[in-house]
């Protein structure tokens, strides 16, 4: 019953996101267009938090993460330094910084820092994405 209640609960949180993204389906090869996108988000959400709680700076897990997706960390550096002097200056004028806020600043990295990891699979000699080993709706290959 455990098992088929978290069943569940994918399902209806996979339906909200088609809901809400206005979406009919969302398959592996949607989920690989977006990969870069969350990474890139993932790498500076991570980034921020750490350098909140080790003064300002990018801790070396946050780097390596950043330098594996093609992002130079010095430069990510100077990304996450401008943003936390914004929302230092907003709390130094009496206001408080947003959720909002930060998410913009992650979508703005996304978009600046989009196509970076491409460099770093082309250097690694692989493929981007290899279409033929994509799951496909009522594929059978994994059940041979």
């Amino acid at each position: 019953s455990g098992a088929i209640r978290k069943m569940n609960a994918y399902t209806e949180q996979y339906n909200s996101i088609l809901k809400e993204k206005c979406l009919e389906n969302f398959t592996e090869e949607d989920f690989e267009k977006e990969e870069e996108k969350y990474h890139i988000m993932k790498a500076f959400e991570q980034g921020l938090n750490a350098a909140r709680s080790h003064g300002g700076f990018i801790d070396e897990g946050n780097q390596i993460y950043l330098s594996q997706i093609g992002i130079n960390g010095t430069v990510a550096q100077k990304c996450v330094s401008e943003y936390l002097a914004l929302e230092n200056k907003l709390l130094m004028e009496g206001k408080e910084p947003m959720h909002r806020m930060q998410i913009q600043f992650l979508e703005n990295m996304a978009e600046k820092f989009k196509g970076n990891s491409e460099a770093v699979i082309n250097y690694k000699g692989m493929q981007k994405d290899s279409k033929s080993s994509m799951l496909k709706h009522g594929d059978t290959r994994l059940l041979k």
